[in-house]
């Protein structure tokens, strides 16, 4: 049983001497091996290569300019002054004329003729404004007021500035008791021209007939300024004065119209 043992011994013994010869062998082969191929071991850096990053290329964009158009600018057509033809003026000095005459006509009450001379007038310029305030001045005389107010308001039309115009066709409204357009009417008078005491003692009356007496007062009161002997603007501020009150005021104004000849109607 021993003897046994001793030859397992050994074999195992043999065994391991062979593996180990061979071993050493395939070394060695090995090393020869390597050293024949040239191998080339590439090392990679841990730290990676700095990149370039390219910015992207932004395009601005192309902005159009508004094109700026200068204003055509006409030059002025040369002004033709017509000058009337000579007949034409001779005609226009002819209607003066008459609308004069009839004024003078007017003034010594024949209104009849005045009216004719007016008409006159109108054939040879029919927008002659004073042919046309003349006119209506003579219908106002011959106690016509409606038909003597549309002759002012032709007059008014033609010439918007025609002061006696306003003042005549104010006292027509005034007669046919529109006081309203009365007063309207004479106040654009005084406006436009200085009648004298005339226009603020019409307008006077008519805010006397209004019921308007301390409006009433301040005109007689002007028109006296202006004509210190007017007596009839210090009958009609005595009556004025007395309905108010004013018995003192009123009775020197009654006195002094008295003093001046003013004889009631």
């Amino acid at each position: 049983m021993q003897t046994l043992e001793v030859i397992v011994v050994k074999e195992n013994t043999t065994r391991l001497v062979i593996v180990l010869i061979v071993s050493a062998v395939l070394m060695v082969f090995h090393i020869n091996f390597l050293s024949d191929k040239h191998i080339e071991i590439n090392i990679v850096n841990d730290k990676p290569a700095a990149q370039t990053i390219e910015q992207p290329k932004v395009e601005q964009p192309k902005i159009d300019q508004p094109k700026v158009e200068q204003p055509k600018v006409e030059q002025p057509k040369p002004t033709t002054i017509v000058q009337p033809a000579a007949d034409d003026v001779k005609i226009l000095v002819q209607s003066n004329q008459k609308a004069e005459e009839a004024k003078r006509l007017l003034s010594r009450n024949k209104s009849e003729d005045a009216i004719k001379l007016c008409n006159e007038s109108l054939e040879l310029n029919p927008n002659n404004p004073v042919a046309y305030m003349m006119r209506g001045y003579g219908y106002q005389q011959l106690g016509d007021l409606k038909r003597a107010i549309v002759e002012y308001n032709r007059a008014i039309e033609l010439d918007p500035n025609y002061a006696l115009a306003y003042f005549n066709r104010g006292v027509a409204f005034e007669h046919l008791y529109n006081r309203e357009q009365a007063v309207i009417d004479l106040s654009r008078a005084i406006e436009l021209e200085p009648l004298g005491e005339f226009a603020y003692f019409n307008r006077g009356v008519a805010y006397s007939h209004m019921n308007k007496n301390r409006e009433a007062i301040a005109d007689f009161t002007t028109a006296i300024n202006i004509q210190p002997n007017y007596a009839a603007a210090y009958q009609n501020r005595a009556i004025c004065y007395n309905l108010l009150g004013d018995t003192k005021r009123a009775q020197e104004d009654f006195d002094k119209a008295k003093e001046l000849g003013y004889k009631s109607q």
